[in-house]
């Protein structure tokens, strides 16, 4: 979530939890992605089904692991990069945001 929160605050010059919390998960990762294909189109590449694929280069595992279950159809939970105390943390948080409670991304 971090990567996401310095992205989206680097690309709309936003500290605001308010904006942030207008966007789903899957929004935010495509157009974090969508971004980083314009930026890097050398770590992306088309599988041998013409399927768009993103490449770690082996730098990080889990990240290659989710790009295999995607090209195969498979669900991807992104919420396996996060320790069970961690997911609690940041789910307490977004629901926090949505009563309106929280003023600033990186609140606690």
């Amino acid at each position: 979530m971090e990567i996401l929160q310095q992205w989206y605050q680097a690309k709309y010059n936003s500290h605001s939890i308010r904006e942030w919390d207008d966007n789903t998960i899957d929004e935010l990762l495509i157009g974090y992605y969508f971004d980083l294909f314009k930026e890097k189109p050398n770590e992306v590449y088309r599988n041998q089904d013409g399927e768009i694929q993103f490449n770690s280069g082996g730098a990080d595992p889990l990240y290659d692991l989710w790009e295999a279950k995607a090209a195969r159809g498979e669900e991807v939970d992104l919420w396996e990069a996060y320790k069970p105390e961690e997911k609690e943390k940041i789910l307490q948080r977004l629901e926090k945001a949505k009563k309106g409670k929280a003023g600033m991304i990186g609140a606690k």
